[in-house]
């Protein structure tokens, strides 16, 4: 139960990042337990006529999820002139998942590359794969169960269940789309089917595979494909990657040319709008979405890293019910939650694995994040790799104040 009282002023935070200095306006709640002695801490430093770190413990937990949701991390902050505020006025996930502190959960072995993580709402399941290891990963958070099949053939960079047909899934084999018919449990699959074969030009075979894909909500697989990679993460052939969409029964259709690193895809609430990512171009994109005709037009930007000083690159990428875009930034230990029609950075989830290479929303509410992180193109030993554990590591996000949409099926 939330509840606010008088004696905790609601008031105007000035807050200093890098040079711009932003009001907001927000409510401090503290649970029943310990009220007493929580308002005492607060009465004190609300009375203290400077700027200081907020008291430990709910308060600071609450301060954290609070800046969340207005777009700021903490720092700093100072109280000013009361001035009441209704609790309407809140985003109704603050109040839901205010005092919720953010947990992590590694799943799993540490990866090479982590990916394409998909959240299997009906089956309560989560999906993922090591790109790398052409492996496919399965995890029921209920009994923690994990479980894995190897895919011969080539890199294995997507997973994603097809609707209405028990044990098949859609999956990319190098160039190929393929059918995958596993039981969840064997370590070997029992058929891999392909479907379509792409990049087939000779100027393009010996360089490009599938990478990042996702069904739109109509069921239709959007996935492009990114230039080998060598040591060191250098592109063996650079603008070799394209952007395709996949239906049932017709041939692949291109969207975009040029990419080096085809990645994360999102759509937002109305269906109106795709966001795309090519990683090296170090921007999420934004088009006009027709869902019925599957066609993309009017590319603009809707976030550029180098403008927002982000540090790592754009790489897969997922979006809650406000229309906000979570995006995982390889090199940069971190997700990002960005509003894409102002193309301001809103919030940081930091993550503790340097590579971040994709997120998607679960749980049975959809309220915790899944994150997927990689070893590969991390220059460190063996050893540094064994006294850091988490590295690679798929991570279950609880309590991060926001909720996603259900993954959609591939309609195959």
């Amino acid at each position: 139960m939330l509840f606010y009282t008088p004696k905790l002023h609601i008031g105007t935070v000035r807050y200093a990042e890098e040079m711009d200095i932003q009001r907001v306006r927000v409510l401090i709640l503290v649970a029943p337990k310990n009220t007493e002695k929580m308002l005492c801490k607060v009465d004190e430093w609300l009375s203290a006529d400077n700027h200081c770190t907020p008291p430990q413990g709910v308060v600071m937990a609450t301060l954290k999820n609070c800046f969340r949701h207005v777009g700021l991390s903490t720092g700093s902050v100072a109280f000013e002139e009361e001035d009441e505020v209704a609790i309407k006025e809140l985003p109704q996930l603050f109040l839901n998942d205010i005092m919720a502190p953010v947990v992590f959960e590694p799943i799993g072995p540490q990866t090479l590359l982590g990916e394409a993580p998909h959240w299997d709402h009906k089956a309560q399941l989560l999906y993922y794969v090591d790109i790398l290891k052409s492996t496919v990963f399965r995890f029921n958070p209920k009994n923690k169960e994990l479980t894995s099949v190897k895919i011969d053939g080539g890199i294995v960079s997507l997973v994603i269940p097809i609707e209405d047909k028990k044990d098949q899934f859609i999956i990319t084999v190098g160039r190929n789309l393929s059918i995958l018919t596993w039981d969840g449990k064997s370590d070997t699959p029992t058929k891999v089917e392909h479907l379509n074969t792409v990049d087939s030009e000779e100027e393009k075979a010996d360089f490009s595979v599938f990478n990042d894909g996702k069904v739109d909500p109509t069921g239709r697989l959007w996935a492009g494909t990114r230039t080998t990679l060598g040591d060191d993460f250098v592109r063996d052939k650079p603008g070799v990657g394209s952007l395709y969409s996949f239906t049932k029964g017709q041939l692949p259709i291109k969207h975009l040319t040029g990419l080096n690193i085809s990645n994360g895809l999102a759509w937002s609430k109305d269906l109106k709008t795709m966001y795309y990512i090519d990683t090296d171009d170090n921007k999420v994109y934004a088009f006009d979405f027709d869902p019925v005709k599957g066609q993309i037009a009017n590319q603009r930007t809707a976030f550029d890293f180098a403008e927002n000083k982000i540090k790592g690159f754009p790489d897969g990428m997922t979006i809650d019910t406000e229309d906000k875009l979570w995006v995982a930034c390889f090199g940069g230990g971190q997700v990002i939650r960005v509003d894409p029609t102002s193309g301001k950075l809103l919030s940081s989830l930091a993550i503790p694995a340097n590579n971040v290479t994709s997120a998607t929303f679960g749980g049975p509410h959809l309220d915790e994040l899944y994150v997927t992180t990689a070893t590969a193109y991390v220059k460190a030993s063996d050893e540094d790799l064994k006294n850091k554990p988490d590295l690679g590591k798929t991570f279950r996000v609880t309590g991060v104040g926001a909720k996603g949409f259900q993954n959609h099926y591939a309609k195959f």
